[in-house]
């Protein structure tokens, strides 16, 4: 975590002070977790990842320039250092077919960057993350309803929501609700695409672009 917030604050800890403390971690550096059935672990909620985010900022007095524009000029940067990962590779598979083992940690700890900061973004601006995304998947489903194949679905999916404005999923002063966490999240939305048959749409290239469709509407 230090690594990747020290680096958009133009200080990079030595690697006496990153070995140091990765020391005491356990395990070996640049090998990720495998998880049975593709789960991720279930004690990991957006409430922890954002105490432990606003502390690690809040510690190294950061958070003076961690203004919504500045996080949001972050979170494009980092979605671009994702985009150099796939640049020149052509069509990748979902399982990352040629992708060196280094190649996959580097994609880990960049979509961890697009993590970290999408989540203090959302701080900043006192939203409750985890909540507007379980709404919103509601308002999806609402809107793509099961029956409709996805050869149905034609200008609609590119359509807008209606009118209704939903209401704000404010963060309360206790924080976020404890109890979502990045499993629930991952498996919900999953779920949403493979009942409607989107899946088969949903190669690494179509989620990138997607992902930086997303961010340039914010």
């Amino acid at each position: 975590l230090e690594r990747r917030f020290a680096k958009r604050a133009g200080r990079m800890p030595a690697p006496a002070e990153i070995e140091a403390k990765e020391a005491g971690v356990g395990g070996t550096m640049g090998e990720p977790k495998a998880h049975a059935c593709h789960t991720w672990d279930h004690s990991i909620t957006l409430e922890k990842l954002r105490n432990d985010i606003c502390q690690f900022v809040d510690d190294r007095g950061w958070h003076k320039f961690h203004t919504s524009r500045n996080l949001l000029l972050a979170l494009v940067g980092e979605v671009g250092e994702v985009s150099e990962i796939f640049q020149w590779k052509g069509e990748v598979d979902n399982d990352l077919t040629g992708f060196s083992q280094e190649e996959r940690t580097h994609l880990g700890e960049e979509l961890s960057d697009v993590l970290f900061y999408l989540l203090r973004l959302a701080d900043v601006c006192k939203i409750d993350l985890g909540v507007a995304a379980g709404r919103k998947l509601l308002r999806n489903q609402e809107k793509y309803p099961v029956s409709k194949s996805s050869d149905d679905l034609g200008e609609e999916a590119a359509a807008t929501t209606t009118g209704q404005v939903a209401e704000p999923a404010m963060a309360q002063p206790g924080g976020w609700d404890r109890e979502i966490t990045l499993e629930s999240l991952k498996g919900g939305i999953r779920g949403f695409a493979e009942e409607r048959g989107w899946h088969k749409f949903q190669t690494p290239r179509n989620l990138l672009l997607a992902l930086v469709g997303e961010v340039g509407e914010v």
